[in-house]
């Protein structure tokens, strides 16, 4: 298990725009940089002002998704985390299979869907992070996890 970092950014942005709570062009304030939020300050790599949704991912802006969890209910957030296959195993049987480390929001802090946003405060396995991008490339569709051995 590790923490996936910026590639679980596509979670949340899958819930903001499949739910339509946003659209690619709504903007976000980046804070040139840092945003002190929690007694915490969350970073980006570079300072950026406004920013679509469609900045926030191809920048990768940590404190552009932070922002958007900040406004978003932890339920969807959670829902969709959950609905991509985190917090249960693939089912794959294999022997170390793991579920991850998904908290249930009850059990959440003010930061934790803000941290989660950018990848921390989660722990998923490397077939689980596979399992979200095929789901995505399947048009949002997790088929059951197969490991194959070879084709004849």
């Amino acid at each position: 298990m590790y923490e996936p970092g910026s590639s679980f950014k596509v979670v949340l942005m899958s819930a903001l725009l499949n739910e339509k709570l946003h659209t690619p062009d709504d903007s976000v304030f980046c804070e040139n940089g840092a945003w002190d939020v929690y007694g915490e300050t969350i970073k980006d790599t570079h300072p950026y002002g406004w920013l679509n949704l469609r900045q926030v991912i191809v920048k990768s802006s940590n404190i552009g998704m932070a922002k958007l969890a900040k406004d978003t209910d932890n339920a969807i957030f959670y829902d969709y985390a959950h609905a991509f296959g985190f917090g249960n195993k693939p089912g794959t049987d294999l022997i170390g299979e793991t579920k991850g480390n998904l908290k249930e929001p009850k059990n959440w802090s003010g930061m934790t869907p803000l941290a989660m946003a950018f990848g921390h405060e989660i722990a998923a396995s490397p077939l689980q992070m596979c399992n979200l991008f095929a789901t995505i490339a399947n048009g949002g569709v997790l088929y059951q996890t197969q490991i194959i051995k070879e084709v004849r």
